[in-house]
């Protein structure tokens, strides 16, 4: 009998990349998928032709929301509804690389009891098929050369939203995506919490999606990016319990490279709401599983890191301590290792200093 899969696809309009995604699903042999697609407040007509389409089929749940309540609030609400062994975590914007992947991915995961998670390979959809390149904007698994290992399989630190396989048991274990971050690092912080519970991700580089790469995407931090990514990296230092010292480098790192990316006001504003979390970060660490770090998972790390100094992947931060690390960090982790930065103060930023001095000056 074909295994039985939770598809959840979130939606916020583009609503052609999404029935896509959701053929795609359907095109899986070998499974019996189960899709829930759970709409983010998205205009009237494209809330209408995604109803349309979804309504006649058979499999394919569509869940509609009155406004966008954040990427992992949404998963969290899409994941409940269904109730099958395996969740499939798939972008809207993202198809299946091939009609088997999915069947694939739950062997993968039924030949293992220590498996929590699976980390699917990004393509690039607008490559040539014949020949995939990966998606580099996709790629968070540290100095590992992404060219080179793409396609392979390894343990992993995180699993990458974009395209994942989770055992429901393990997800609901874990308590779930934190829907306070709203937006940005909630799969890191879901994965720290299973390592914690003793499971282990594989990145699997043999079992691809294909992403439709956007020319908003995070290599371009416009908007409320740089915001939720200082105020959520404070929440997660405050939430796991790391040193104060790290807490205050992590601050003046994320506010140096706000200012040299050009958008020093929205990191401020995200550093000080990151520091305003720290009560709702203490409440969390009273009642969320998996924040305290044990000595499986301080193992589980360790063997990662062996596993990349085997593969000729260096860490040079472990050689220094103290300030000595800090400055080097401030170095590699804010751009200035590049020659030509960008400008402290973006447009917008420039444009308010000149009409306040302006009116100082007239008064």
């Amino acid at each position: 009998m074909p295994k039985s899969i939770d598809v959840v696809i979130l939606s916020w309009d583009r609503p052609e990349d999404t029935i896509e995604a959701i053929e795609s699903a359907i095109a899986q042999k070998e499974v019996d998928a189960n899709i829930i697609v759970f709409d983010q407040g998205s205009r009237c007509v494209n809330v209408r032709k995604l109803r349309n389409f979804c309504e006649p089929l058979e499999n394919v749940n569509f869940i509609e929301n009155s406004m966008n309540v954040g990427v992992p609030s949404g998963r969290n609400q899409g994941c409940i509804k269904g109730t099958s062994k395996y969740i499939v975590l798939l972008d809207n914007d993202a198809v299946f690389a091939d009609q088997n992947c999915l069947n694939r991915a739950i062997k993968v995961l039924e030949g293992s009891d220590t498996l929590g998670a699976l980390s699917l390979g990004v393509e690039n959809f607008y490559s040539n098929a014949a020949s995939p390149q990966p998606d580099k904007t996709s790629w968070t698994f540290g100095r590992r050369p992404v060219e080179r290992d793409w396609k392979k399989v390894f343990k992993a630190r995180a699993f990458v939203g974009a395209g994942a396989v989770l055992k429901r048991s393990v997800f609901e274990q874990s308590d779930g995506f934190d829907g306070f971050l709203f937006f940005l690092h909630e799969e890191e912080d879901l994965s720290k919490r299973i390592i914690n519970l003793g499971y282990e991700i594989e990145y699997r580089g043999d079992i691809r999606i294909r992403h439709k790469v956007s020319g908003e995407h995070r290599v371009y931090w416009k908007g409320k990016r740089s915001y939720y990514n200082a105020r959520n990296r404070l929440y997660l230092n405050f939430k796991f319990g790391v040193p104060i010292s790290q807490i205050l480098s992590d601050s003046v790192l994320l506010i140096v490279a706000g200012a040299r990316g050009g958008c020093l006001f929205s990191t401020l504003e995200g550093t000080i709401a990151g520091i305003s979390s720290f009560s709702k970060a203490r409440e969390c660490r009273a009642n969320q599983k998996g924040l305290a770090t044990t000595s499986e998972s301080i193992a589980y790390h360790d063997k990662i890191k062996t596993d990349l100094i085997k593969i000729g992947t260096k860490f040079p931060l472990d050689e220094h301590k103290g300030m000595a690390k800090f400055l080097r960090r401030l170095k590699w982790e804010t751009g200035f290792m590049v020659q030509k930065s960008k400008p402290i103060l973006g447009p917008k930023q420039i444009e308010f200093f000149r009409e306040f001095f302006s009116s100082k000056k007239e008064q």
